[in-house]
This record gives structure tokens, sequence and C-alpha cells, in this order.
């Protein structure tokens, strides 16, 4: 699934992939959402909304697969984002995550 991400055009491929991330999440596949969402990371380009939402999918994988230290460092780099947006209603389900 990551190989076919990188054969996709332009801006196509991260929301594909973080499509494919959440469906992988929903069927408890920890570790195939974790390595579409790292590949959706790396083709964000810059969009700090694309990075926040790849970060709490990698959180979640994580989470899903007992890693709650790296999962914790997924969420909290995704509340800096969206903070930084200034999208409260997303911050605001981060912090949630956060256990705060």
């Amino acid at each position: 699934a990551a190989a076919l991400l990188e054969l996709m055009p332009g801006e196509r491929a991260p929301a594909a992939g973080l499509a494919l991330g959440q469906l992988y999440l929903e069927t408890g596949l920890g570790p195939e959402a974790q390595q579409v969402l790292q590949q959706v990371l790396l083709q964000a380009g810059g969009s700090l909304e694309l990075e926040a939402q790849a970060r709490v999918g990698l959180g979640l994988a994580l989470r899903l697969q007992g890693d709650a230290a790296g999962a914790q460092e997924h969420f909290a780099s995704a509340l800096s984002l969206y903070e930084q947006l200034g999208d409260r209603a997303e911050a605001a389900q981060v912090e949630a995550l956060l256990g705060r």
C-alpha cells in the first residue's frame, strides 16, 4: 500500500494515505496504519494540517501496538501543530487523547 502512495500524483497521495491509514486503524491493523501514515508524514509537503492528521493517526497506531510513549510523542506534536493552526476543535480532541 505504501508503494502505491509513492506512485500517486502530488496532493492526492497524502489524502489517500490518511484514508487508508484510518481504515487500517478501524480494522485493528496498527503496523499497516503506521507504515502508511509515516509515508503521509513524508509527503505532507509543509502542510501543517496534513502533518497533524498524520501524527494523530500515528499516535493511534502506536497506541494500538502498545507503544504508549511513542503515541504520546505524536499526540503532543499534533497538538502543537493544531495550536499553530488555531484549530481549537482538533486541539481539544488531541488533548483528550493525551488524557488532559
